[in-house]
């Protein structure tokens, strides 16, 4: 859930994205191979009003939060 991991632009919570790693890690320890997706179709309110999608510039706000969160997940 990007709003919960990125919560302001730029501004990372920590607890968040250790709640999601945790829980990525905790399914495959159980056998499960999870599918991840990164974009659930809800925005943070802060690039709501940055326009969300309708601005081509925004593209970059969702980008640097998959480079934040891959990183942590990928095996």
């Amino acid at each position: 859930e990007w709003s919960r991991v990125e919560t302001a632009e730029g501004v990372f919570d920590r607890a968040a994205t250790d709640h999601y790693v945790t829980y990525l890690r905790t399914i495959a320890e159980a056998g499960i191979k999870p599918w991840v997706t990164l974009f659930h179709f809800t925005n943070p309110i802060w690039f709501a009003d940055k326009g969300e999608w309708h601005q081509r510039e925004n593209v970059g706000c969702f980008l640097k939060f998959v480079e934040h969160i891959v990183p942590q997940i990928a095996p």
